[in-house]
């Protein structure tokens, strides 16, 4: 059974399952493409909400990493100090204990050439008297050969 429907202008005749058809075709293709649109366009929404947490997280990440970078620096920098002052103060503890030791050791040369000089002096001493002695006994023995 073919319903057809004839046009009361022209006379054309069309099937009604056709017609309606056609027309429900349209209707659902209009809402497809529509709902199509729209879920695209939450998508779009939705990559471009992505993108911007995204965004904001590498943001976030880079502040994070800078404030890291920041604070490793201040820590190396505090130890070069820290060690350079160490350094230092250990640098001149030796030089001081060196300055004591050859201040020490001057002391001592100084103390020993002193004793030294006096023992020189004591032997030329002690040889002069020993001198005067020789020559006093062989004038004695002279002046008792004479007599």
């Amino acid at each position: 059974m073919s319903d057809k429907i004839q046009c009361p202008n022209c006379g054309h005749a069309f099937d009604v399952e056709q017609a309606l058809s056609g027309k429900l075709e349209a209707h659902f293709r209009q809402e497809y493409e529509k709902k199509v649109m729209e879920q695209g366009q939450r998508f779009q929404q939705e990559q471009q909400r992505l993108d911007e947490e995204r965004r904001q997280f590498e943001e976030k990440r880079e502040k994070q990493n800078e404030i890291f970078r920041e604070h490793l620096k201040k820590k190396v920098d505090e130890e070069r100090v820290k060690i350079e002052k160490e350094t230092q103060e250990n640098m001149q503890e030796r030089m001081r204990a060196l300055l004591e030791e050859n201040e020490k050791r001057k002391a001592e040369n100084k103390e020993l050439r002193e004793r030294e000089i006096m023992l020189l002096q004591k032997e030329n001493q002690l040889k002069e008297q020993q001198e005067h002695m020789s020559l006093e006994m062989e004038k004695k023995c002279s002046n008792a050969n004479t007599k």
